[in-house]
């Protein structure tokens, strides 16, 4: 006799409809997003997403589990000071999600944008971007929260993966172009409050 265990997904499906979500200093809006096989029902994901579901942001996306998501377009605006940034992100899918942790992510592609005093305006875009073992829990607390004690230990929040084709329009009406970043172990900690 073989066992195989089941994921510990709820039977959950469903499909919502331009989304944002306000993460502390930067935006993230998506027209559509498809959830296959959630450990929450629509509207726990829904208040989740909305921040009506209380309590800090690495707790609540601790709660996130799903087979599969996808998002065909995902914009992300930052305002830091006098300092902006959009990302768009296209084709966007995530599987293996189980308490916020990501087993794979990818996305076809971003196009980016990036003005402040001093980096003036740049503009940019990547190829396929792929990545394994990326900790949502962990990278939120590392954006979005303070450190609050000094010997908080960094932590890694992307396992592994890559990006193909980086190229970047500098101010200057010069040109950079990266064939591949490999990412190996990319972590970090939250910025001291």
């Amino acid at each position: 006799w073989m066992i195989v265990a089941a994921p510990a997904y709820a039977a959950s499906s469903f499909t919502l409809d331009n989304v944002t979500l306000d993460g502390g200093g930067t935006v993230y809006r998506a027209a559509r997003i498809e959830i296959t096989d959630s450990t929450l029902s629509r509207e726990e994901m829904q208040a989740l997403l909305a921040g009506s579901d209380h309590g800090p942001a690495p707790q609540r996306l601790a709660r996130v589990g799903a087979a599969r998501i996808a998002i065909p377009e995902l914009v992300t605006d930052q305002k830091a000071g006098e300092m902006t940034q959009s990302v768009t992100y296209r084709d966007v899918v995530l599987e293996g999600i189980v308490a916020g942790r990501i087993g794979r992510a990818s996305a076809s592609g971003a196009t980016f944008a990036l003005n402040g005093p001093q980096t003036g305006a740049m503009s940019g875009r990547t190829g396929a971007v792929a990545l394994s073992g990326v900790d949502l829990p962990a990278l939120s607390h590392m954006l979005v929260e303070g450190r609050t004690s000094p010997d908080e230990a960094a932590r890694i929040v992307v396992a592994s993966g890559g990006i193909a084709d980086f190229d970047v329009d500098l101010p200057s009406g010069g040109h950079g172009h990266i064939a591949r970043i490999d990412l190996r172990e990319a972590g970090g900690r939250a910025l001291a409050v």
